[in-house]
């Protein structure tokens, strides 16, 4: 049975299919994707004061382990 590892990514709504279109392209075979709404502060960052949406979009990636590190750099190029 081959070694597997699962990535999972978290990324602002609307992001994922770029994040995934990447990761096949860099041999993942498929992605899981589903949305998810963060609680906390909501409070203003940076210079500009962007306000953190948050709706997010939670990704899960199954990889061979040979194949992690390219789907995952992939991922991070995003």
């Amino acid at each position: 049975m081959a070694e597997l590892n699962l990535i999972t990514c978290i990324v602002q709504r609307g992001k994922a299919d770029k994040v995934i279109k990447d990761a096949i392209k860099s041999g993942a075979e498929g992605a899981t994707v589903f949305y998810a709404r963060g609680t906390g502060v909501r409070q203003k960052l940076g210079f500009w004061g962007k306000i953190i949406t948050p709706e997010k979009e939670v990704i899960l990636i199954v990889t061979k382990k040979e194949e992690t590190n390219a789907v995952f750099e992939s991922i991070i190029k995003s």
